[in-house]
């Protein structure tokens, strides 16, 4: 009879089974369903008049091919979450105290810029605003190389302003 069968198998085998997986899956009631599954998948087979010759060694295989399968699942259900939290932290935009550090560092950096030389304060917002070289020296009245040098030297000294403040 098909139910003696699974039932001397489940009877044999189901503890063992059951002891492998919680080995593997590191997880008490997963090893348990996954058990249960391939137990599920035996009395198929057995109904279906393949009930196999080595049953403890099929449901060995079963039951890795069943944990796998989880494994898959569930790193791809993490990957979707993953993506999905990062897509509504995204939507959500910057918190409140983000916020009031950004306008706190816009202020700093407002500060910042007033100390810094006026021809060389005019050509960092130019080129902050897109503005290229030539046309930043023709706006104010210098060469494109010596407004080169200006920036570099305004960058400069607005770089250690902010190393200063931010240590």
């Amino acid at each position: 009879m098909a139910v003696d069968r699974v039932a001397d198998a489940f009877g044999r085998h189901a503890p063992e089974l059951r002891g492998y997986l919680t080995r593997a899956v590191r997880d008490g009631e997963l090893a348990a369903d996954l058990t249960g599954d391939a137990f599920a998948r035996l009395v198929v087979a057995d109904q279906a008049g393949r009930f196999p010759n080595q049953p403890r060694a099929w449901l060995f295989r079963v039951a890795i091919n069943l944990a796998a399968s989880h494994g898959r699942h569930r790193r791809v259900e993490q990957r979707v979450a993953s993506s999905q939290r990062e897509s509504f932290v995204q939507e959500l935009g910057p918190s409140v105290e983000q916020h009031v550090v950004g306008v706190e560092r816009i202020a700093e950096l407002g500060k910042m810029l007033d100390m810094v030389a006026g021809d060389g304060r005019t050509a960092l917002l130019l080129s902050a605003a897109g503005y290229d070289g030539e046309s930043i020296a023709r706006q104010i009245g210098r060469t494109h190389g010596a407004t080169r040098a200006l920036m570099a030297r305004s960058r400069i000294s607005l770089r250690r302003m902010l190393e200063v403040v931010e240590a």
